[in-house]
This record gives C-alpha cells, structure tokens and sequence, in this order.
C-alpha cells in the first residue's frame, strides 16, 4: 500500500486489480486499475465521492509519475 499526502490530509491506496484495455479515443496500448483508496479516518472512496475532485487528481499524478519515474518523496 502507498501513502500519499493531499491537503494535509493522508490517503493510503493500492492497486486491487489492473487489466489491459484500449485507451477511449485512443490507438495506443492502455491498462485500467481499480484502486483501494482510503482516507485517514479509515474512510474507502468510492467512485461517486472520487471522480473529478482534488483528490482523484493527485492520485492519478502520482501514480502516472511513479509510472514515469518523476514521483519524490
């Protein structure tokens, strides 16, 4: 599991599941996860309170920024 640090706020989260799938609009290869994401309070998001926010951003930047080698801690 990773942890990542949003707002003060801490979320742990980890790949449930992954399989490969043809990106929407795309040629290119393309991989869908399903991720365990949960808040400090012990708290698991569901899509509904994840998509489109703040939250779901950074995740998505962290995990396409370990993917590419940029991510720091």
């Amino acid at each position: 599991m990773e942890k990542v640090k949003i707002n003060d706020k801490e979320f742990t989260f980890s790949c449930i599941s992954s399989f490969d799938e043809k990106v929407r609009g795309g040629k290119l290869p393309g991989i869908k996860l399903e991720l365990n994401i949960i808040d400090e309070n012990g708290v698991r998001l569901i899509h509904d309170t994840f998509k489109n926010s703040y939250v779901a951003e950074k995740i998505c930047d962290f995990i396409k920024n370990t993917i590419n080698g940029r991510w720091t801690k």
